[in-house]
């Protein structure tokens, strides 16, 4: 596929600067980027290399500096990339119709232009929106619900009562609503707590690969409309999870958590149970989050605590080998201890 750089700002809603019979075909990274490509630069660092390149079409900013080069200028240069990239690299379209090696229960209602892949697994009544395309060894128990315009990667796994809206993409090896990890001890050792709550999965949500979802004990584990959930992502049981989340991989979320919308978790946080963290906070990467966070905030460390406290505390840590040197140097550290003597 060919297209000239004057489509392709009129497709992108940006202003042409230079020959807009450049054709390109393809996109690509400033470093590797051929005449043929388009490449984008949102920083002056950036720009420089581009304009030093060969990429036969930039997207820069609307401030970026002129350049003999053809440039596209878009209010967002990451978000026409991505446009960008969808139109050289479109999403892949499966034909309607049902593998005949899936097992369908009583009672399935399909919608149009569904595809059902190899060894796919169907519960009694199960539905399927309209264009959902649910693809090998994934499987679906009694009464899970989908809504149109889905994607199941392979070997998905959801439990009976879960629900899932629309336009919802689920990466390989999910596991949505497995029972929550609800014990409680007795004299005769320890035991379950019935689960019998349910999963449900708004809008426009996009799962990680191997993500694991528990039901709640009751009613409802909710994740929000827009919400993207990065890699081996543990959820458990009622958790609460606003719109338009990001969480960052292997992120652990304990019981009865609630996020607010717009919270972003760095990789491998960790909450405990019962902490609410307010619309639009961020918490650092291997943060642990054990007392409720305000709205907007920055958090970070073990425990989280505000980001800038956390980032003080760290380099009074690093400077402290040198105070006790300090110190002792004037007598006034103490007796240094055998394995510092040593030293």
């Amino acid at each position: 596929m060919k297209i000239t750089a004057r489509d392709l700002a009129e497709q992108l809603g940006g202003v042409l600067e230079g020959n807009g019979d450049v054709e390109v075909s393809g996109v690509a990274s400033i470093a590797v980027a051929s005449a043929n490509d388009v490449t984008f630069a949102e920083s002056a660092e950036s720009c420089a290399l581009a304009f030093a390149g060969v990429a036969g079409v930039i997207l820069v900013s609307q401030g970026a500096p002129p350049s003999t080069k053809t440039l596209i200028r878009v209010p967002s240069c990451r978000e026409a990339f991505a446009a960008v990239m969808t139109i050289f690299h479109p999403a892949r379209l499966y034909a309607p119709g049902i593998d005949p090696s899936a097992r369908l229960g009583a009672g399935v209602r399909l919608g149009e232009g569904v595809h059902i892949g190899p060894n796919v697994v169907l519960g009694k009544g199960v539905q399927v929106g309209d264009r959902t395309v649910v693809l090998a060894n994934c499987v679906l128990g009694d009464g899970v619900s989908l809504g149109a315009d889905c994607l199941l990667h392979p070997s998905n796994t959801l439990y009976s009562k879960v629900k899932i809206g629309c336009r919802v993409i689920m990466h390989a090896g999910c596991v949505l609503g497995s029972d929550g990890f609800g014990y409680v001890r007795k004299a005769s050792g320890i035991a379950k707590v019935p689960q019998i709550g349910g999963v449900l999965i708004e809008d426009d949500v996009e799962l990680g690969a191997h993500v694991t979802i528990d039901r709640a004990t009751m009613n409802w584990t909710v994740i929000g409309s827009g919400t993207k959930i990065d890699n081996q992502v543990q959820i458990a049981h009622n958790v609460q999870i606003g719109r338009n989340c990001l969480i960052a991989g292997q992120v652990g979320i304990s019981g009865s958590v609630r996020l607010g919308d717009g919270v972003t978790l760095g990789g491998a946080v960790g909450l405990v149970d019962q902490v609410e963290v307010g619309a639009n906070a961020m918490v650092g990467a291997f943060s642990l989050v054990t007392k409720d966070i305000p709205p907007g905030q920055s958090f970070w460390g073990i425990p989280a605590r505000p980001g800038m406290d956390a980032k003080r505390e760290h380099a009074a840590l690093r400077r402290l080998p040198g105070l006790l040197k300090s110190l002792r140097a004037q007598g006034r550290a103490g007796t240094p201890s055998p394995a510092e003597t040593e030293k």
